[in-house]
């Protein structure tokens, strides 16, 4: 069985999914949650249909034991958790660098640029420094 837990977001284009035998769950997936393109059209075609139920999960799973988070509708589809959203300019979900130091949260990509030394992720390069 094979299962698309990394797949966090989906910037632009269609998603097509088809002929993995080993696949299960790309139906329950909320593919609008996670694409940025409100145009985007999702195709789901010969996957695997006869997968276990989902126990964990009221409506979204990644696998039996991984449900797919869901964002509050002002995140955007980019979250760290189902009450707090991540910076705008990350891409792909944010994480804490140190829980119990920091409140900064760290994006794992950045929509545009990052500054190095700090980590940030920024929307153009500050006057400044040079890119």
């Amino acid at each position: 069985m094979t299962s698309l837990t990394s797949l966090i977001n989906i910037r632009r284009g269609n998603i097509i999914i088809a002929r993995n035998a080993q696949l299960c769950y790309a139906n329950s997936i909320r593919w609008k949650d996670i694409i940025e393109d409100t145009k985007a059209q999702v195709i789901l075609r010969q996957n695997r249909d006869n997968c276990a139920f989902c126990p964990t999960c009221p409506s979204a799973c990644w696998s039996p034991t991984q449900c797919q988070q869901q964002c509050p509708a002002h995140c955007k589809g980019n979250c760290l958790s189902e009450t707090i959203c991540c910076p705008e300019q990350c891409v792909g979900g944010c994480y804490y660098q140190n829980i119990t130091t920091s409140t900064d949260l760290i994006c794992h990509a950045c929509r545009n640029m990052r500054i190095y030394a700090t980590g940030k992720c920024v929307q153009k390069c500050p006057t400044h420094m040079l890119k």
